[in-house]
C-alpha cells in the first residue's frame, strides 16, 4: 500500500494497480468485504459511494475507490477496461480474505464483477 500526501491536512490511502498506477480508496465498516464502483463522471469526494458506505459500515466492510484518472488516483494511458478491473483486484487483494459480496451500481456490471469478464477466472 502507498500513502501518498496530496494536501498537508490529508493523507490518502493508495495501492499500485498492475500498470504502476496509483488507485486510492476507502475502507469502513466491520463484516463481509464489499467494494462500491461509482460512475464514470462521479469519485470517492462527488459520488454515492460514499454516504452509501457510511450506511452499509454496521453490516460490512465497505471499500470505495476512485477510478483511474478521477480524484486521489492517477492515471495511464492508453485506457482499457482491463486496467479498471486490475484496477479492482489491486485495492481488494491485499486487504480481503474473506469472498466478497459484488453490487454492480453503473451501466457495466463487469467492472463490479471481474471474474465473471476474465478468461483466466
Amino acid at each position: 500500500m502507498v500513502e501518498k500526501a496530496d494536501s498537508p491536512s490529508s493523507l490518502v490511502k493508495a495501492v499500485r494497480s498492475q500498470d504502476g498506477t496509483a488507485i486510492a480508496f476507502d475502507r469502513i465498516g466491520h463484516g463481509s468485504p464489499l467494494i462500491l464502483v461509482d460512475g464514470a463522471l462521479c469519485y470517492r469526494a462527488i459520488g454515492p459511494s460514499t454516504p452509501l458506505a457510511k450506511l452499509l459500515a454496521p453490516h460490512f466492510t465497505v471499500f470505495t475507490y476512485d477510478r483511474r484518472g478521477r480524484g486521489d488516483s492517477g492515471d495511464t494511458t492508453p485506457y482499457a477496461v482491463e486496467r479498471e478491473v486490475e484496477d479492482l483486484e489491486a485495492v481488494l487483494k491485499p486487504n480481503v480474505v474473506a469472498p466478497l459480496d459484488e453490487v454492480a451500481r453503473e451501466h457495466s456490471p463487469e467492472r463490479a464483477a471481474p471474474d465473471a469478464t476474465r478468461s483466466d477466472a
